[in-house]
């Protein structure tokens, strides 16, 4: 993706490189209509910096393998200590002024899922990366979700990359009531 400079001033061609990339971006969605942001994640639990953000309309289908923005019930919100967890976010779409929760979809309706102390397995494969940490980085004990089941409509199980994400092992399924928006990574 980058390359490392081979003369004076690469540089700042570089960088002015991916500027235009972002604006040309930016001005193909506001010209063609479209409702949509660009998101700054810095994340272990998802690779990317920029995503390009779409809000869902309720007849879109979610699919497994794509990113999703979501914001639990404020009881599970609570019963999670997610404050504990997730940054202070201004916007007034936050999730209880707090950023959303972004992840991938690694299983939709129909699929079998448990969810234990061994991780998240959907129809009997592990999903990477997905044992359950019993405490967090400060050393406060996590509470994990639970689930042996077939999810049923409108029902999903999200993942990340890290081993320490902040996913259904602990916010449990997720409903498609919480999903907020579908996203993509743009770099």
């Amino acid at each position: 993706m980058f390359s490392i400079p081979r003369y004076p001033g690469e540089t700042v061609a570089l960088a002015f490189r991916w500027w235009t990339i972002f604006l040309s971006i930016l001005a193909v969605g506001v010209l063609s209509g479209n409702v949509f942001n660009i998101m700054f994640a810095r994340s272990d639990s998802l690779p990317g910096t920029f995503f390009l953000v779409n809000n869902l309309t309720q007849k879109e289908t979610i699919s497994k393998g794509e990113l999703v923005l979501f914001c639990p019930p404020l009881a599970v919100f609570e019963k999670h200590r997610l404050s504990n967890y997730l940054p202070y976010y201004l916007p007034l779409n936050s999730c209880y002024g707090h950023t959303n929760l972004l992840k991938k979809v690694v299983a939709t309706t129909g699929d079998t899922v448990v969810i234990d102390a061994s991780g998240i397995h959907v129809n009997g494969s592990f999903v990477e990366n997905s044992v359950p940490s019993e405490e967090d980085r400060k050393g406060r004990l996590l509470r994990r979700a639970w689930f042996d089941g077939v999810l049923a409509g409108n029902e999903f199980v999200v993942a990340g990359k890290h081993a320490k994400s902040l996913d259904s092992r602990y916010v449990g399924i997720v409903s498609r009531s919480w999903i907020k928006a579908k996203a993509r990574r743009l770099f």
